[in-house]
């Protein structure tokens, strides 16, 4: 069974043994299963469980943070809103309601110096796991093209603001989510499945905790592995030629300021 990853597939079977034996298990341990984060606010907590997902986060970008969450025009949701990324009633989705309303938000801690579109993502995904996928480096590279296609078509060549190329890479990461629905099901289950034939309590815990995410976030970690290069099979053929570093021309880069084991690269935004 097929899992669809920006311009790549790969099998079901592939991503079990790579979730399994590469992904970073602190990542999971710590980031992935440190419970439910209040939706109305940034806790010291999160911050934590960033650190442990390779954020990086600096003093200054901690308080940055806790302050934007904490201002009185920060644009939270009202009571506990469920945002859904896959949500059937969200389209066109680069212009639902919901979609305009997280993009509020993401820009929310964008606009003061401080924040970054890989570390705002892992903020925003502790509060609703299943809308906000992690908008790195590597995700990036994996789905150039098809957010391309997406911003050309919504906002066209002209606009290069960060805040519609965001909407874009969640669409387009939106599109493989709903197609790979029933195959990330799969994947959970064999994932379960892997874990009683793992002799490791380790490895069999790790493997536990993976069959636990949500359909995102395992399709988050493997365009992860793949954008990042970290996992690339020689005998599952690449479906369109490795996209240029940056989103688009006029889009202000963000470059990763060092490699990490701890899962996902951190960026930082160029001065």
């Amino acid at each position: 069974m097929k899992i669809r990853l920006g311009g790549d597939e790969t099998t079901v079977e592939s991503a079990v043994d790579w979730l399994s034996r590469c992904y970073p298990k602190p990542t999971v341990r710590y980031y992935d299963g440190g419970g439910p984060s209040s939706r109305n606010s940034v806790e010291l907590a999160d911050l934590g469980r960033m650190v442990v997902f390779a954020a990086q986060l600096k003093f200054d970008q901690g308080v940055h943070y806790l302050d934007r969450g904490a201002s009185r025009d920060a644009p939270w949701p009202e009571g506990d809103t469920d945002w859904q990324l896959a949500d059937p009633a969200a389209t066109p989705f680069p212009s639902a309601p919901t979609v305009d309303d997280a993009s509020k938000l993401f820009e929310h801690f964008r606009t003061s110096r401080g924040g970054n579109t890989a570390q705002i993502s892992k903020l925003l995904h502790l509060k609703w796991p299943d809308f906000f996928p992690v908008v790195d480096r590597a995700m990036r590279h994996q789905y150039l093209f098809a957010a391309t296609a997406i911003h050309s078509k919504f906002f066209g060549e002209e606009d290069n603001e960060w805040a519609t190329w965001a909407k874009a890479y969640w669409a387009a990461f939106r599109d493989d989510l709903i197609a790979n629905e029933r195959s990330l099901e799969v994947l959970r289950t064999d994932l379960r499945n892997n874990a009683t034939r793992l002799e490791d309590p380790d490895d069999r815990d790790h493997c536990e905790r993976l069959s636990r995410l949500s359909s995102l976030r395992l399709q988050d970690a493997l365009a992860w592995g793949r954008g990042s290069g970290r996992w690339q099979p020689g005998n599952e053929p690449r479906i369109s030629a490795p996209p240029p570093a940056s989103p688009g021309t006029g889009v202000k880069e963000e470059v990763r300021s060092r490699s990490s084991t701890s899962g996902h690269d951190v960026e930082a935004e160029e001065p």
